[in-house]
This record gives structure tokens, C-alpha cells and sequence, in this order.
């Protein structure tokens, strides 16, 4: 039978430029090739210890056998890997039919991950995903596309872990054979001697031999010989101070010593670039950085020079960006000689380097909160690179109030933009210390960090706290025009607190008031964020359509999912309570099925609010449609757990009171009673105690199954206290007190008290 032919694709690519320099590894790149083609696993990992030359096989396989894919995606975990694979879909649609095309303007830019793995495993693309430098295949379980069948599916991992990947390949050092050639093709005039001498010294470590030959070929005046001489003498002298170090590592920290004092000949300027690398992220670090730097420094040195010197020996890696700025250029040091490096800074210049190197990272933070977040948002690496920073800091001993100043701005980022408490409440205890010592910043700052602490303890349900930060921040952003959107944030952090609280009349006040703020603010988010507060609050007066009208206004924000994904992500949460209370299953089903995609993605397995709002929810929709099964009693135990882990104990959250009452109702559907009313109860007393005023929606159709449970439990007592209750609380007109009296009507019992 003739084998169907295969489609032809243009080629999607991100592979740097191939190293011309790459030799040997041909037994290795054909058995990679050979357990691709015969094993029936799609994935294998490259694994070895530092500078052993994972990364340069892993893409030299793929240059090689460039024919055999339609894609070919380079992917670094430790990054964002939303922002890559919005990257990979934006170039996907240039082999995909029209009508399939992936345009992110329609989706959370995290909910990408999802389309994308999806269309590569559905489609009959041939693929290979590099994932370069991979902790564990967990970690990366909702990136990687299931393969099918026998096409050229293929996901290809480089890591330094060798024991927990179930396919792996361990990369070692050199041939002998192989580094003779890889010397000889950089320095071809060097003897067949000097050669051998050069490599049995450097033990035929790849990363080790780079360094020595990029030194000697950068300096016309050295040779092997002389350079052996000058590596066995240092090497003497770090071994004693170094003595954990293995053999191959003491090489690389030897050799990188002798480049440095050979660029530090040169330009001091260019071995202070390459400090200051040393100090961000090993990483994608911008060229535009290497420009501030110079620039604070008052260098006449351009960018381009200090990058050039470096460069030459072998100590760092340039790449263009691909996407709609294809002139960015990023640098990226070897993570053992990114190490290295910020050892060597000499400790008299360590907090003169740190000190620049902030002022630089705060350029990038620069302006309005809301403009550093999206860029942050759109852009990730800067984040990373700002922490990176502020630990090298915190290892070195230093402190300043620029540093303060930009722990605030990832802070602001952490909670904002990411929703990431864990990493948050890290950064605010560092913050908090600073500020004990006495230490100050410029009062926008100190407003931004008591909103953003607020924000947190609101999130712990540490309410009073919450208020008192929220409070401050308000004050503070009232005393000018250019605040208006973080007033409005302060606004409506506390609307949420005061309606989480049951304190309806209070939240009316500080709607009115932030209304006035929402017609004169520029933000998109302090706009929807207000919107869901509204949307909050019409919920607990039992104005559910208002509240889908409200939430509506939302969907004129195109760009919200994509600059503020956790605000969008809110709004749809809600926009599926507001669908449930008033019966529409279906969309309820469909938009909270949306916003579990989206959060899945965005927070990528941490522990969030997320979870137990979907298994909730899923089940009250179930219920509502008449579906009961063991798995809702499950999702809603472990909804609990996940609160319980979430706000620091047992009924301190009204959700948590909400949780208990969707386990109640579960129990009186099928048929339980005594144990729905034991989880009704439980829910009331948490009410009870986290609510300053139970006149909201949830506690009326709490007290209304708890007056019909009564009726099937024949228990007049408890259907007379909660319809006298639900009368007192919410009125004789409400409609759920008419629900009951109808209850009883029906079932031709008698109305008492």
C-alpha cells in the first residue's frame, strides 16, 4: 500500500543561527535521531552536568534534521511560557487554513497554551519542541502536546536532572577526538601538540575549551602553550579556596578568570558589562540594558563595543527576538559561567554594581503602575530579572531605598499582574523590614505598597488589616489627579472587603464615591475591576440580571484578557455566579468552563482561588440540573481543603460558609437530611462569624433550604425559625420568603411561628 503523502508546510522556526562552530556529537545527535524513529515514546531529555553542551545538541539535531518538521520551537521553562506560546501561535497561523487561525487578541494570552497544544496534536503537523533546561516534566505536563500515531511528533528536553525523566540520554564530555577538532577549527595553526596539551588540560570539557580558545584566538600574542601555563598556575591557586568544586568546573572557573583579566586589559568598562549581567538573570537579557547601564555609568562606551569584547571570547550568547520587533536583540550567559561571574565581582565594587545595576531595572519600572504592570504582563523577563537582582542583593548584604523601591514595584507586579501570594508575601516581609530600619521612598511608592498590602491581607481574610491599609493608600491617592487610577483600585479593593464582610451600606458609600473616580480614570483595569465590584455587590442584593448587564460592560474592554488576564479571569467567575442565580445552566456551564481553561493555564499547577471556585460552582450547576454523583461530594471536600490552605484556617471566608452549604444541599438531594442540616449549620455559624450584616443573597437561600429541610425532616420547629428568620432579614416581599410559604402551601402545612 503507497504511503499517503505528506503535507508540505512553510517552516515555523526560532532556532538562533547554527553554530558554525559545533563539532562531533554524531554518534549522539544519530541515537537521538534513531529513538525518535524506532521508540514509541515522542519525548526524550537530554541530561548532564554544566557546559557539557545539552543545549548546543539539542539544536544542532534539530538544524540537521530541519526537513523532517514543519515546526520547530525552541521553549525555556524558567521563563514565561505563556508569553512563548503566544510567540508560537502568532506564527502557527502561517500554516494553518484560515478558518483555524489562532488570533490572541480573542483569548487570555495564558489560555494560548491550551489552543496551541491542542492544534499541534490534532493537526497533522510535524513537530519538534525543544524545552531547554526543564526541572520536571510536572512542571511542564500542560505544555507538551499528546502525539499520535507514527507522524514526526517529537518533544526534546535538556536538564540537568538525570534521574527523574523516564527517557533520558546522558551527555558527558568530549571525545578526545572531538576536541581536537573543535580546537583545530578555531585555532588551525596550532600545533598537534599544543592541541593535545590544550584539551588533556581543560579534560575535554566543552563550556572549559570554549573560554581557553576564544581567550587565545581574541589575543594574537598568546598561544596554547602559553595559556596551558597560565591555567595550571591559577588553577594551583583556586583549587585550596574551592575545594567542592569538581574537576570540570575548577577548569571553567580558571579559564573564565584568564578571560577576564584579558577583557579587563581591554576595557574595564566591558568586564563591568559583563558584572552587571551576571547580576540579572542568566537569561534573555535585553541589549537595551547593556545601553542604561553605560548610560549610568557615564560611559562613551556604546553597547555594541562592550558586547563585542565579551562576545569574542566565548562568554556570552546573542539572539534576536522573533515577532513584531525583530530588531530586539537578547544576551544570555551559560548559567556556570553566569555563577562565576558574579563571584569574581571583587567585593569593594559588589554594592557599587548592585547600586547601578537598580537604576537600571527602575528605568524599566518607570511611570504609573498600571503601564509598568502590563509591560511586565506582555514581557515577563523583566520581572524575572528585577528578583534575580534583589537576591543577589539580599546574598551581598545591601540595602538602599532604591532597592525598596523596586521590591515595591515587583510587589505591585506579584499581585497585580500575577496573583501570585506565595512570592508576594515574601517580598512584603522584606519590604516591611526596610521600613522598620527607618528607611524611606517617594510617597507614590508608599501608597502603592499600602494598596498592594491591603490587596493581600484582603486575600487572607485578615479584614481589619486590609481596611487599615486600604485606608491609607485611598488617602493618600486623593491628593492628586495624576492617582486617579490607583484611588480607584484603593476604592474598590475596600467595596469588596466591605461586601465580603456583609457590610452592604457601608460598600453603597464607597460605590458612589468611586464612581465619581471610575467617569474620570484612563485605566481599563480600575475600570473592570470596579465593574465587578458593582457587579459584587448588585449580587448580594439579589439583583442578579443587573449584575450580567453590568458584568456585560466588560466585553468593551478587547484588551483587558490580555493586559489584566486575573481581572478578566474574575469577571467571568462572576459572570457564572450571575448566570447560576438566575437559572441559565447552560451559559453558566459554558463561561465557567472558560475560566477554568484560563486560570488552569495562567497559573500553571500553584495553589489559587481558582480551584475551589470551580469545583463549587461545577457543582451547584450540576445539582441544578438534577446530577448527583459521588464526584461532587469529592470536588467539594476538596474545594474545603484548597480554602482551608488558601485563607490560613477553617471558617474565616463566606466562601468558605458557601462551600459548606453547597455539601448541605448535596446531602438534602439525596435524600441525607440529618447530614445537610449539620453542614447548613456549619455554613450559618461561619456566616455568623465572618459577617458584620447577614442581609445578603447567599445567607437568604441558606435560611431558605434550611426552612424547606425542616419541612422533610417534619422538624416545624427548624421551617418556623429560618422563615421567621429569612421574614426579619429580608422581608415578607422577598421572593425566596414567598418560596418557602409556597414550600408550604404546597405540602399543606401549616404557617406558624
Amino acid at each position: 500500500m503507497a504511503q499517503k503523502a505528506k503535507k508540505s508546510y512553510p517552516k515555523v522556526c526560532n532556532l538562533s543561527a547554527e553554530n558554525t562552530f559545533f563539532v562531533g556529537r554524531n554518534e549522539t545527535i544519530q541515537d537521538i535521531k534513531t529513538f525518535f524513529k524506532n521508540n514509541k515514546s515522542k519525548i526524550l531529555s537530554l541530561t548532564g552536568g554544566p557546559g557539557f553542551g545539552k543545549t548546543q545538541i539539542a539544536q544542532q539535531y534539530a538544524h540537521r534534521e530541519y526537513d523532517q518538521y514543519d515546526v520547530i520551537w525552541r521553549i525555556t521553562p524558567a521563563h514565561d511560557l505563556a508569553h512563548q506560546f503566544e510567540e508560537l501561535a502568532t506564527h502557527l497561523n502561517t500554516i494553518l487554513p484560515e478558518k483555524e487561525q489562532i488570533f490572541p487578541a480573542k483569548f487570555s494570552k495564558e489560555a494560548l497554551i491550551h489552543v496551541v497544544t491542542q492544534t499541534l496534536q490534532n493537526h497533522d503537523i510535524r513537530y519538534l519542541l525543544i524545552f531547554d533546561n526543564a526541572l520536571t516534566y510536572k512542571a511542564l505536563n500542560a505544555c507538551v502536546p499528546i502525539a499520535h500515531g507514527g507522524r514526526a511528533q517529537h518533544i526534546l528536553m535538556t536538564s540537568r536532572n538525570a534521574n527523574i525523566w523516564t527517557e533520558a540520554m546522558r551527555i558527558g564530555p568530549f571525545k578526545r577526538s572531538e576536541s581536537r577538532e573543535f580546537i583545530k577549527k578555531i585555532l588551525p595553526k596550532a600545533t598537534p601538540e599544543a592541541v593535545e596539551k590544550l584539551a588533556k588540560t581543560l579534560h575535554d570539557h566543552p563550556l572549559g575549551l570554549a573560554i581557553a580558545v576564544g581567550v587565545i584566538h581574541a589575543h594574537p600574542t598568546m598561544d596554547i602553550d602559553q595559556y596551558v601555563a597560565l591555567h595550571v598556575k591559577r588553577k594551583k591557586l583556586f583549587l585550596p579556596s574551592h575545594p567542592l568544586l569538581d574537576g570540570y568546573t575548577a577548569d571553567v572557573e580558571t579559564a573564565l578568570s584568564i578571560s577576564l583579566e584579558a577583557i579587563a586589559n581591554e576595557s574595564q568598562e566591558a568586564i563591568d558589562a559583563l558584572f552587571f549581567m551576571s547580576l540579572l538573570s542568566s537569561k534573555d537579557i535585553p541589549k537595551a540594558y547593556i545601553d542604561i547601564w553605560l548610560r549610568n555609568k557615564g560611559s562613551d562606551l556604546i553597547a555594541d563595543e562592550a558586547i563585542r569584547l565579551v562576545y569574542e571570547q566565548s562568554l556570552i550568547d546573542k539572539s534576536a527576538k522573533l515577532g513584531s520587533n525583530s530588531a530586539s536583540q537578547f544576551l544570555s550567559l551559560h548559567d556556570l559561567i553566569h555563577q562565576i561571574t558574579q563571584e569574581s565581582i571583587p567585593m569593594k565594587n559588589k554594592h557599587k554594581h548592585i547600586e547601578t545595576t537598580i537604576k537600571v531595572m527602575l528605568e524599566v519600572f518607570a511611570g504609573p503602575s498600571e503601564d509598568f504592570t502590563k509591560k511586565i504582563i506582555h514581557e515577563p523577563i523583566h520581572l524575572l530579572h528585577a528578583q534575580e537582582l534583589c537576591e543577589t542583593a539580599k546574598k551581598a548584604g545591601y540595602s538602599s531605598p532604591s532597592l525598596l523601591t523596586l521590591k515595591i514595584c515587583i510587589f505591585h507586579c506579584l499581585m497585580s499582574g500575577m496573583r501570585d501570594c506565595k512570592s508576594a508575601l515574601k517580598v512584603r516581609e522584606e519590604i516591611e523590614g526596610a521600613f522598620k530600619t527607618g528607611m524611606h521612598v517617594e510617597p507614590y511608592y508608599e501608597g502603592l505598597f499600602k494598596l498592594n498590602q491591603g490587596f493581600l491581607e484582603g486575600i487572607f481574610s485578615n479584614f481589619d488589616a486590609a481596611v487599615q491599609s486600604l485606608k491609607e493608600s485611598a488617602t493618600f491617592f486623593e491628593t492628586s489627579e495624576a492617582y486617579k487610577n490607583e484611588l480607584l483600585f484603593s476604592l474598590n479593593n475596600l467595596m469588596q472587603i466591605c461586601i465580603l464582610r456583609g457590610e452592604l451600606e457601608e460598600a453603597n458609600v464607597l460605590f458612589h464615591r468611586a464612581e465619581k473616580v471610575f467617569k474620570g480614570t484612563t485605566s481599563i483595569a480600575a475600570k473592570s475591576l470596579f465593574l465587578y465590584a458593582s457587579a459584587c455587590l448588585l449580587l448580594d442584593k439579589s439583583k442578579f440580571q443587573d449584575a450580567e448587564n453590568v458584568l456585560k460592560q466588560s466585553d468593551n474592554y478587547a484588551a483587558l484578557a490580555e493586559d489584566n488576564p486575573p481581572i478578566h479571569h474574575a469577571i467571568l467567575f462572576l459572570k457564572t455566579i450571575s448566570l447560576l442565580k438566575q437559572k441559565k445552566l447552560e451559559e453558566a456551564q459554558d463561561v465557567l468552563k472558560a475560566y477554568e481553561v484560563m486560570t488552569d493555564v495562567f497559573f500553571q499547577g500553584r495553589n489559587n482561588s481558582a480551584i475551589p471556585y470551580v469545583l463549587v460552582s461545577r457543582s451547584f450547576i450540576l445539582m441544578e440540573k438534577g446530577e448527583l454523583s459521588p464526584k461532587i461530594f469529592h470536588d467539594l471536600e476538596q474545594a474545603l481543603s484548597s480554602y482551608k490552605e488558601l485563607f490560613k484556617g477553617d471558617g474565616k471566608h463566606r466562601l468558605q460558609a458557601r462551600a459548606y452549604f453547597a455539601i448541605g444541599k448535596a446531602h438534602h438531594l439525596k435524600g441525607e437530611f440529618d447530614k445537610a442540616l449539620k453542614s447548613y449549620f456549619i455554613s450559618n455559624e461561619i456566616y455568623a462569624r465572618v459577617l458584620k450584616n447577614k442581609r445578603i443573597d447567599d445567607v437568604s437561600e441558606l435560611y431558605t433550604a434550611l426552612a424547606i429541610l425542616g419541612m422533610d425532616l417534619k422538624d416545624n420547629a427548624v421551617t418556623s425559625r429560618y422563615l421567621k428568620t429569612h421574614i426579619e432579614t429580608f422581608g415578607a416581599d422577598h421572593p425566596r420568603t414567598r418560596e418557602i410559604l409556597s414550600a408550604l402551601e404546597s405540602r399543606e402545612l401549616p404557617l406558624s411561628f
